[in-house]
């Protein structure tokens, strides 16, 4: 299969030609007017006068295609801040959509999905790209503001890609170096100014931000912290987005996790076409490999000083103040430092939490007093929706040794329990269940995740299954106080300590006390009535709600997520098949 257009192709008479380079030449005349900016890397910078800088003939090029360039509904248009994991956007998506990544051995990714601001846009071509097949692909580095307004009034996909800006700065920082010695300090100081290639950073990813929240069905917001954390499940993810999911026939032989391989950037760049091979960017030549530095999340601090990096974070938390951005798993990792005493309580939603928060709680407290008047969720409030919210973040060194915080937040976060329940009791919305979509979903990847940390690190990661909990409560509390060191002693076993916090504890005695009949906790910005939380989470509920069909369709989904992985060999998934 082809690239997706040819780059090379003139324009198709000497009258075009000249038709075209008579509208580059008007508007290099109109950015002639724009403010002029410090140079980047010594090359002429402007200010598009939608308020972000770059290069004189890319903002030439960015209002070339605003007027000539039609978005059709069918399109995907990626987008991204320079040095956010393009190259590695442009390789999965690509790969999706042609299902195979054969075209990767002889094709940088920049001449698969060339960007239209660089490669397609420029030395006055204006280039017809109406006969190019559904779904076009395009990649962008153009700030939302000022992109053509058929984007978003088409209805067409558009998939952002962010990351860390600390990470980010770093990123950019080697990659110019390359070309020429850039002071890192001045580009710091560039970077924080917003003078940077399509920035301010803040701004850029702020305007997809908002749209993605107005639009949630049209944009895609993706970091690349969850995308190196959990490539498989974005893949999914993405794919299902641009209307082109992985069948199970296709999961089952394994074409998803081949891409994912084939993609990786250890891969790439032992190609000899990313080793060897150049791509024109502009009119300069710029080498393939330039484009493979592997991009490693946190590396920014082998590079920053402690002030550098202090000031992005203000910048940054300056900037998203207001706009929700900071409910972000990756920003509340780089507020957040676990400490070996901490104790963390992981759980994919519906699966037994506010069950678990009560019995550990107790257990710390050897006592289930507080349970009367407070709900389990204002004892262990969520980190993402009670904790890091509304702007807060909360300075939490104050609190005593074993500090216990709870999360739904999937494996990249720092965790030390883990509680599953049988995929079939969790969410009746089967269709979106069976797709990955559900909230910190797919459900599959996320226990894999915690499984796969614990049978590394058994001594650190503690694995605990709903229906081991509901078989054996004593016998797993005592097994889970022993486990963040906080064993019952035999005197307090002898005195029915740990059997009073498993009959406090118990479901049918939380959802009667007043505080869980008619109490209030806060998420986020809504209030929830307690007694939601309390549903008895009977073990193969499933049979009321679920036909043979779905229950048998989320059985061959664990089947085909967990072979290999030594998880159906617990007992629990075992006692569940059936015959």
């Amino acid at each position: 299969m082809a690239p997706s257009f040819r780059l090379s192709s003139a324009p198709e008479s000497a009258d075009e030609a000249t038709a075209h380079k008579e509208i580059y030449d008007q508007l290099r005349r109109v950015a002639e007017t724009f403010p002029s900016a410090p140079s980047l890397i010594g090359l002429p910078c402007s200010r598009h006068p939608d308020g972000w800088y770059t290069f004189t003939n890319g903002v030439v090029s960015s209002m070339v295609i605003k007027e000539h360039l039609t978005a059709r509904a069918t399109d995907i248009f990626l987008t991204t801040f320079p040095k956010s994991g393009t190259t590695w956007l442009k390789a999965l998506l690509y790969s999706t959509l042609h299902r195979g990544t054969d075209e990767l051995v002889a094709h940088s990714p920049h001449q698969l999905v060339p960007f239209l601001e660089s490669q397609v846009f420029v030395n006055d071509r204006i280039p017809d790209l109406s006969s190019l097949p559904s779904p076009r692909l395009f990649m962008t580095h153009i700030p939302s503001q000022s992109l053509p307004d058929s984007v978003a009034t088409s209805g067409c996909k558009v998939v952002y890609l962010c990351r860390d800006p600390k990470d980010c700065f770093v990123s950019l920082w080697h990659f110019w170096n390359r070309f020429m010695p850039w002071d890192i300090d001045e580009a710091h100081r560039q970077f924080c100014d917003g003078v940077s290639q399509f920035g301010p950073f803040w701004e850029h990813i702020l305007g997809y931000w908002r749209w993605h929240v107005e639009k949630p069905n049209q944009v895609l917001f993706l970091t690349y912290e969850e995308l190196a954390a959990d490539t498989l499940g974005q893949l999914r993810r993405l794919a299902e987005f641009v209307g082109c999911l992985f069948t199970m026939e296709e999961q089952k032989h394994g074409v998803d996790r081949n891409i994912v391989e084939a993609c990786a950037l250890e891969n790439m760049s032992g190609l000899e076409v990313n080793r060897s091979g150049t791509i024109t960017i502009v009119d300069s030549t710029v080498p393939n490999n330039t484009f493979f530095r592997r991009g490693v999340v946190g590396d920014w601090r082998n590079h920053l000083t402690p002030e550098m990096a202090r000031r992005i974070d203000e910048i940054t938390k300056s900037k998203f103040k207001g706009s929700g951005l900071l409910l972000h798993p990756q920003f509340l990792q780089s507020h957040l430092t676990a400490r070996t005493t901490d104790i963390f309580m992981v759980t994919f939603p519906k699966s037994g939490t506010t069950w678990l928060k009560t019995l550990l709680h107790s257990a710390l407290h050897r006592g289930a007093n507080d349970l009367a008047a407070h709900s389990p969720h204002q004892l262990v409030p969520f980190l993402e929706t009670q904790v890091f919210i509304k702007d807060r973040i909360p300075d939490l060194s104050s609190l005593p040794a074993p500090r216990l915080l709870m999360t739904h937040i999937p494996s990249q976060s720092l965790p030390d329990s883990h509680i599953p329940s049988q995929p079939w009791d969790i969410n009746e919305a089967h269709r979106h269940f069976c797709d990955g979509v559900s909230l910190f979903g797919p459900y599959w990847e996320h226990v894999l995740g915690y499984w796969r940390w614990h049978t590394k690190r058994p001594s650190q990661v503690l694995f605990l299954t709903y229906e081991e909990l509901t078989t054996d409560t004593l016998g797993q509390l005592r097994h889970l106080a022993e486990f963040v060191g906080c064993p019952f002693t035999v005197e307090e076993q002898e005195l029915g300590v740990d059997r009073k916090i498993v009959e406090a504890c118990a479901m049918e005695s939380l959802s009667r006390l007043e505080v869980n009949q008619s109490g209030t906790t806060d998420m986020v910005d809504k209030t929830y009535v307690n007694n939601i939380f309390f549903r008895r989470g009977v073990i193969g509920d499933w049979r009321n709600h679920l036909t043979p069909e779905m229950a048998r369709r989320i059985d061959e989904i664990t089947e085909i997520k967990f072979k290999g992985s030594g998880l159906l060999l617990h007992p629990q998934f075992l006692q569940a098949k059936r015959e």
